[in-house]
């Protein structure tokens, strides 16, 4: 017999740890505290369309810094438990 193939994994990426732990970084807390000020609360709101981001940028969540494709999309994210963790994060006096 032959010698035994070694298995491909990971491809070749020596850290797969720190590779997952800064896939999906988000903006940190007082980042996404400047951008709740009014002026650029409004200007994140109010951006003009944009073919590179989903949803051509119309639809943005700012406690959690993200983009949806749809109207309905984003109401069905303020309603899951990831929203209203953040939300609370952001607004610590207020309750939803």
């Amino acid at each position: 017999m032959g010698r035994v193939r070694r298995k491909r994994v990971h491809k070749n990426i020596k850290d797969i740890k720190k590779k997952a732990r800064t896939r999906h970084k988000t903006k940190d807390i007082d980042q996404i505290h400047q951008d709740l000020r009014n002026e650029n609360a409004r200007k994140l709101l109010q951006q003009s369309p944009d073919m590179d981001l989903p949803g051509l940028a119309q639809f943005y969540c700012l406690e959690c810094a993200r983009y949806f494709i749809d109207q309905k999309a984003l109401t069905d994210h303020k309603k899951q438990k990831v929203h209203r963790n953040r939300y609370l994060i952001c607004y610590p006096l207020r309750r939803m």
